[in-house]
């Protein structure tokens, strides 16, 4: 199943918004900021399908359902493939469905009659957040739906939920059904490489020990004889409050049932809040190590693995909200990684972290941005030259954060400089009232020509100064030498392809050198010396002992570095008066902002 196109009329924040995932293949990276919209497109797309399978959105968002501030049915198109058709969905609330399949008419009754066919095998949604409201409005009915039957007639009503919310409560089911899936495997003579090698490798599980079960024996009278009163039953003969088996006793009992028909039993015997006959799941492996000790993240990639390996097939969609959240940075392309294994199905995932975005080919890439109150879908090709002109140092996420930049910007060669004329700008404010800057560091004089050239050069950046700020040194003096015009200087302004009139929107500015300065001028020369002082002091001190077997360039060279970031940490507990240094530099600045 794969994702083509969907345009959303309105709903909260999507306003008239077209999405096109035909060129994003198996999965789509939708990144912005929180609050840009990005779960909103999720909560969209589950509505949706939820509506299709219900065959009317209304039941979808029900009154009984609608928790205050939610939306009733929004007009919408979508396209999607399955297998070799294509689908085409719209909906509109004064003429309710309209649909074709392979470019062909197909009135709702008949699309309905195929929508085993028609429609995807199952959505499933993993939401990292404690908001509720995507499980409350959306996946609640087929939840409701599954336990209510359940508990009525006794009998596994469906194998699946069409849609499935899976929470982090899942997670040791989640395991314990890999686990067995694995037994299986082993005892049928199948080797499925992705799941050894998950458990194996990523949980570090080499060895299954026990199995630890709690059970509610007061609660199975709530229950008809259903079959997960039977299974219990197996589970725990003796009606105790407690059992322990092996992984093989537990296959026995299974006696080869699926995976899949495992894991449903468990859902409705450990899931209902309130009717809880199996509580507590406990797994001890490797000889010492139980399942309590697995971390938040490694508990968010066992239900990722568990999605894309049990619950998924490749007519399923997988919508993945944060999925990243609680995940060690150092881990998080094993989510990439996961993915990648199953190439056949659409996964749709949000997120707004740098580390995870980066690890996607920016064909796979979203930019969701908010003006206004409004959501767009920010085009690649901007985004792409900005990764070829900051030499791919920035994250999609910072790229769209220039991009959509609602200040003036200011370009600096390093995070110091950053830290240092954000804090200036913040203790001045009084002064430059009207000074407003969204800064970007560029890691180098050479970087900040080069961005203020080729932006320049596209056309993308309208009503807005771009200035580019250099330290007075040897490299600042050689950025500024050629394309500048230098007729106003300090300012120079950034020269034109043609013989226009220098730009009125790209600039560049050396630091501003007190009268008497002698030798180069940072960022940090804007403080009284005794700040720098301090802090070498302190870089000096922290250095004692670190001497030996050193060449005394090297030492140097880490004093002068300990110094300098200690210096940019203690400009939080500086006061007003010590940033007075600054005032030189941010009078050049608003001269900059009056040109037209």
């Amino acid at each position: 199943m794969q994702l083509v196109k969907l345009y959303i009329e309105q709903y909260k924040n999507l306003n008239q918004l077209d999405i096109d995932f035909s060129d994003n293949e198996n999965v789509s990276v939708i990144i912005g900021n929180n609050g840009s919209g990005k779960s909103n497109i999720v909560e969209a797309i589950s509505g949706i399908f939820g509506g299709l399978y219900l065959q009317d959105p209304h039941k979808i968002f029900r009154k009984a359902n609608k928790p205050k501030g939610t939306q009733s049915p929004f007009d919408y198109k979508i396209e999607y493939t399955i297998g070799t058709k294509n689908i085409k969905a719209e909906y509109t609330n004064a003429t309710s469905f309209s649909f074709k399949v392979d470019d062909i008419d197909m009135i709702p009754s008949d699309f309905f009659k195929r929508s085993e066919e028609l429609l995807p095998s199952q959505v499933i949604a993993n939401y990292s957040g404690e908001e509720g409201r995507l499980f409350d409005i959306f996946y609640w009915p087929f939840y409701s739906s599954f336990t209510a039957e359940f508990l009525s007639i006794g009998k596994l009503p469906s194998i699946t939920q069409k849609l499935f919310f899976v929470n982090k409560y899942y997670w040791d089911l989640a395991l314990l059904t890999m686990l067995y899936r694995q037994e299986l495997n082993n005892r049928q003579g199948q080797v499925n490489k992705e799941l050894d090698s998950f458990l194996k490798d990523v949980l570090n599980i080499q060895t299954v020990d026990n199995i630890h079960f709690s059970f509610n024996p007061v609660k199975y009278k709530k229950y008809p004889q259903t079959e997960t009163i039977q299974l219990v039953t197996k589970l725990n003969p003796q009606k105790k409050k407690s059992n322990t088996l092996t992984l093989a006793e537990l296959t026995d009992i299974l006696d080869n049932n699926t995976d899949k028909y495992f894991f449903n039993l468990l859902t409705t015997a450990y899931m209902p809040a309130k009717e809880k006959i199996l509580p507590e799941i406990r797994i001890d492996f490797n000889g010492t190590i139980d399942s309590t000790c697995f971390s938040e993240g490694e508990k968010k990639l066992i239900l990722l693995q568990f999605i894309l390996e049990i619950l998924a097939d490749d007519e399923s969609l997988i919508l993945l909200d944060e999925p990243d959240s609680h995940i060690h940075i150092s881990r998080k392309e094993l989510i990439k990684d996961l993915i990648d294994k199953y190439s056949k199905r659409k996964n749709v995932l949000t997120t707004h972290s740098p580390t995870l975005t980066h690890n996607f080919d920016i064909k796979h890439i979203i930019s969701v941005v908010k003006e206004a109150g409004q959501v767009s879908i920010e085009k690649n090709d901007k985004i792409e030259l900005i990764e070829k002109l900051t030499n791919g140092t920035w994250s999609y996420q910072e790229q769209s954060l220039f991009l959509n930049a609602k200040n003036d910007i200011l370009l600096v060669e390093g995070w110091h400089d950053k830290t240092h004329i954000k804090e200036a700008l913040k203790h001045l404010s009084s002064d430059f009232p009207t000074l407003k800057f969204d800064i970007f560091d560029m890691n180098g004089a050479t970087n900040i020509k080069q961005l203020l050239i080729g932006l320049s050069n596209s056309g993308y950046i309208k009503n807005k100064k771009v200035i580019g700020l250099y330290d007075e040194d040897k490299e600042g003096r050689e950025a500024v030498k050629a394309n500048f015009d230098k007729t106003n200087a300090p300012i120079l302004q950034l020269k034109s392809n043609n013989d226009a009139p220098p730009s009125k929107e790209f600039f560049g500015l050396l630091y501003p050198v007190p009268k008497n300065w002698k030798g180069d001028f940072t960022v940090e020369n804007f403080y009284d010396g005794s700040k720098y002082e301090e802090a070498y002091i302190e870089a000096l001190d922290k250095t004692k002992g670190y001497f030996k077997a050193k060449p005394i360039e090297d030492v140097a060279t880490d004093i002068k570095l300990k110094s300098k970031n200690i210096l940019a940490y203690n400009t939080s507990k500086f006061v007003k008066s010590d940033f007075d240094g600054f005032k030189p530099l941010f009078d050049i600045l608003l001269q900059i902002k009056a040109i037209n």
